[in-house]
């Protein structure tokens, strides 16, 4: 049983995909997702898959080096380890080199999508996890008032609950409008999650704070705030 699970092959591709509409964040503007899908093949046929996009701009990773250091660096570190013992395969694969998260976490995507077809049940249960479903946001990126308003309401209009509202292109001011306006927009039944990517200094947030809670928006109502540099 244990060679059947050995790790015999692992292979990566370049993927493009076009967004929709653009993903505009302070940082950056992305117009297509680029990433890297690894496949991790065991002797016994079944095959894993994970992905992972690299975030220059932000990890430092960009699509040549992540490909690089999946094949030259972490694949050689893992053929011929069976995933009969996980725990020391997962220690080969975090060690293998400094940093360069991306690259180690669309490895360890297909370990444990290998894992899931190997003991026949779903990664939240492999997880120990009891829920079926989970609940996530939707990205609001940096534009006109009018037209981040706009995108919000349609957002809420397709059962999304909570919004990511992307800031920090703009002043304070023209932020906080932003946001009241979006708040006012789709009601108070909405979460509401500022993520400003570095845009703003720490007394830049407190400034933007205290003028929301001055426009009567509760702190409840915002559940994750990123923005200092």
């Amino acid at each position: 049983m244990k060679d059947e699970l050995t790790i015999s092959k692992i292979t990566t591709e370049m993927i493009k995909i076009p967004l929709e509409r653009p993903f505009i964040t302070h940082l950056h503007t992305v117009n297509a997702i680029h990433a890297i899908r690894v496949k991790i093949r065991l002797k016994n046929g079944l095959v894993g898959i994970g992905a992972a996009t690299p975030n220059e701009m932000v990890t430092g990773d960009n699509i040549d080096t992540l490909k690089i250091i999946i094949e030259e660096v972490i694949a050689p570190r893992l053929i011929n380890s069976s995933l009969a013992n996980v725990e020391p395969l997962m220690k080969r694969l975090h060690t293998a080199v400094v940093a360069n998260g991306p690259a180690k976490a669309a490895v360890d995507i297909a370990i444990y999508d290998l894992l899931t077809q190997i003991y026949h049940v779903s990664l939240n249960h492999l997880l120990g996890g009891s829920k079926q479903s989970m609940a996530t946001d939707y990205t609001i990126s940096i534009g006109k008032p009018t037209e981040m308003v706009e995108q919000a309401k349609k957002t809420v209009q397709r059962g999304f609950t909570a919004l990511k509202i992307k800031l920090g292109d703009h002043s304070i001011d023209e932020d906080v409008e932003s946001v009241k306006q979006i708040a006012q927009a789709v009601g108070s039944d909405v979460t509401l999650r500022l993520d400003v990517n570095q845009g703003w200094s720490y007394k830049q947030a407190l400034r933007a704070f205290n003028m929301l809670a001055d426009a009567n928006l509760k702190s409840s109502r915002f559940q994750q705030i990123s923005c200092v540099s």
